[in-house]
């Protein structure tokens, strides 16, 4: 009897901790890939391409515009939700932004904080890309 309560105990506790280890890994991965997104500012529309890459446990990124490439050193991912900072060159000056939001399976909404005010944003996934593409 009590092998088989220990036996239940370990079954318990190894499943416990696969489903967290599952969720994780199925949740992380979903923003790493190249994300089209479409930014509504006070210029008019644009549309950046968000490239994302990492593991579990880091994600960085670049973020390619009509000003060229901007790389992002950390993207903070929990669960659904991320957000990094990005600072901007431009003709004033660096401009400091913040993008956070939401992903749901292949679609991304959230804002940019800028020092004028906020941005909405929506991206949709375009492609995973391999780990070849990343030394690139």
């Amino acid at each position: 009897m009590k092998i088989r309560y220990t036996l239940i105990m370990l079954v318990c506790m190894f499943s416990s901790t696969f489903t967290s280890a599952d969720t994780h890994s199925i949740v992380g991965p979903s923003i790493v890939g190249t994300w089209a997104l479409e930014v509504s500012s006070p210029l008019g529309v644009q549309h950046p391409t968000l490239r994302v890459t990492g593991d579990k446990d880091t994600y960085h990124g670049v973020l390619t515009g009509e000003r060229g490439k901007v790389v992002i050193e950390e993207i903070q991912v929990e669960e659904n939700t991320f957000s990094f900072p990005l600072k901007v060159k431009t003709p004033r000056g660096k401009l400091k932004l913040h993008y956070s939001g939401q992903i749901d399976a292949d679609l991304m909404q959230g804002k940019i904080k800028t020092p004028r005010g906020t941005m909405p944003f929506t991206g949709k996934f375009v492609s995973q890309h391999r780990m070849a593409d990343e030394a690139a």
